[in-house]
């Protein structure tokens, strides 16, 4: 294992830090995207079926139902699973149908979901992990290949292309803009930077650390693109220091921005089908699919995916993110609030993987498979602290 003094800003990341935080602002500052208006269908978006549900609550009522969930637990431990979530290791199902999607703050126990009833209908949920109640209804959805319409049980309605669960609501994003739900702050709206959109995954909570990521825009240009898969491949295998930045984890209330030296490269999986055995071993297939997924076809992770190189989450100490950065070769721990970052894992050849957890007092653990063993790092927030921050 290989450690570091935490790392300032590169003058390639603080001016592309600074040109970010600018471009943020001056784009919040000029939008005169009014709320009322969020009920129009985005012009980009072919027509989605509305959901059917009918409002039965007021904000209070649904708030009212929200406080009344209690919980004697002080810590949850939260884990993400292809089929769902595990609380305090235990799998949380939903009897309405399977969760797809899952926002969680192991620090208050508060999570919300999305739920597959049926078709292209969902239900967004809410609940307070230890409460032994039913968790809370807080939106419809209809969500296909055209995009995502949704009504909240109070009546509001959105439209975009994906919904995004929080720990206290839901977002519903859109290419470059996001409307973020929580019935007790209510509506609120975020912009991301020119040349960037809001990535379709997201392995954080928005809610409670306040960052969201987003992913640049692809090149237009097919040459551009010759090269940069290219720069991709040389960065992952070592042949050239990659340096991509494409993701930024971005503050949805200041506009301030963290570039993250990750590539976009990896995203998808190919699936074959129309399959003969030819023999014990090998088997013929006709089709192969690439698609985008957070899983292998035999259920393992796609560790290729940028989902599984950045997670980020709040503790007692402030919102810190632990990335896989410049290819394969280092594991850094980010300070959010000040993009102070510190080399927690460092190997020539590679990292070949990296998992991070939450524990129910708020401490990040991290662990890295370097080579042929596996070290860890208890507390990632201590760890960054000893290295003089």
């Amino acid at each position: 294992m290989s450690t570091s003094q935490p790392q300032q800003l590169t003058p390639q990341e603080q001016e592309l830090r600074n040109q970010m935080m600018q471009a943020m602002i001056a784009k919040m500052k000029a939008s005169t995207v009014a709320l009322q208006s969020q009920q129009n269908v985005n012009q980009n978006l072919q027509p989605v079926p509305v959901p059917k549900a009918k409002p039965t609550l007021t904000i209070d009522d649904l708030n009212h139902q929200i406080e009344g969930l209690k919980s004697n637990d002080t810590g949850i431990s939260f884990e993400r699973s292809r089929d769902g979530i595990k609380v305090n290791g235990i799998m949380y199902l939903d009897p309405e149908g399977e969760i797809t999607r899952v926002g969680s703050n192991s620090l208050t126990g508060e999570f919300s979901y999305l739920v597959h009833t049926r078709g292209n209908e969902y239900v967004v949920k809410y609940n307070k992990a230890g409460s032994g109640a039913e968790a809370i209804t807080l939106a419809h959805a209809t969500i296909d290949s055209r995009g995502a319409k949704v009504v909240t049980v109070t009546g509001r309605k959105l439209s975009g292309n994906s919904v995004i669960p929080t720990s206290r609501g839901f977002i519903v994003a859109r290419d470059s803009s996001a409307f973020n739900f929580d019935p007790r702050d209510g509506l609120n709206s975020f912009s991301a930077a020119d040349g960037y959109h809001i990535a379709r995954y997201q392995n954080g909570d928005v809610s409670s650390t306040g960052y969201i990521l987003l992913e640049k825009d692809p090149e237009t240009d097919s040459v551009a693109n010759l090269m940069d898969s290219f720069s991709s491949l040389a960065g992952s295998i070592g042949i050239i220091e990659d340096e991509a930045f494409e993701y930024l984890l971005a503050n949805i209330k200041t506009g301030s921005v963290v570039p993250l030296n990750i590539r976009t490269s990896g995203k998808n999986i190919n699936v074959l089908s129309e399959c003969k055995k030819k023999n014990s071993i090998v088997n013929e297939c006709a089709k192969s699919e690439s698609r985008e997924s957070l899983f292998e076809p035999n259920g393992s992770k796609n560790l290729r995916h940028y989902f599984w190189k950045v997670y980020w989450f709040n503790t007692p100490e402030g919102s810190y993110a632990i990335a896989q950065e410049s290819g394969l070769k280092k594991i850094t721990i980010i300070n959010l609030k000040t993009a102070k970052k510190s080399v927690a894992f460092e190997r020539a050849l590679g990292i070949s993987g990296f998992t991070t957890t939450q524990t129910p007092e708020g401490k990040i653990t991290v662990d890295a498979s370097l080579g042929f063993s596996t070290e860890t790092i208890d507390d990632a927030v201590a760890f960054f602290n000893k290295q003089g921050v």
